[in-house]
């Protein structure tokens, strides 16, 4: 199984642009298999996709530990960690995962324990501008990464 992980901090834009890469998928032919709301934002959910049987996994919301606190309550209703997130999609069966890692530290600081983990494949690093304009530029900018990294 390949796992990306996307990583950046509270309010980077993890979520929109894992939203943008499910769309991207759907339009390029993947069959959406399941979706599940995640917590009480609409926007978070954990889905799978599949096309020509390759199966992907993916997850918008996950704390790499029990011990990291969300910055917002409302996620951490039903928030698992982005291990347990892993662990649901692998017994799903799918061929690559593609998670969020939230760092609980500011947004140009990432968990420097994330870079020891073998875990992960692909790590991309969430690109930020306090710029309305340019986050949606950068978002879809990440998508087009994370989409590249997919081939299995």
């Amino acid at each position: 199984m390949k796992i990306i992980a996307l990583i950046g901090s509270s309010d980077s834009g993890k979520t929109s642009t894992l939203n943008l890469v499910l769309q991207q998928l759907i339009g390029r032919g993947y069959q959406l298999n399941s979706y599940t709301q995640l917590g009480d934002l609409p926007e978070d959910f954990q889905a799978t996709v599949s096309k020509n049987g390759v199966k992907i996994g993916i997850a918008t919301v996950g704390y790499f530990n029990s011990t990291q606190q969300p910055e917002k309550a409302e996620i951490a209703v039903g928030c698992k960690t982005t291990m347990e997130y892993i662990g649901d999609l692998d017994r799903e069966n799918c061929h690559v995962v593609i998670c969020c890692f939230s760092s609980p530290n500011n947004k140009k600081q990432i968990n420097p324990d994330i870079s020891l983990l073998p875990v992960f494949n692909y790590k991309v690093v969430k690109s930020i501008s306090t710029h309305e304009n340019e986050r949606l530029y950068l978002n879809q900018q990440d998508a087009i990464t994370i989409v590249q990294l997919i081939k299995v």
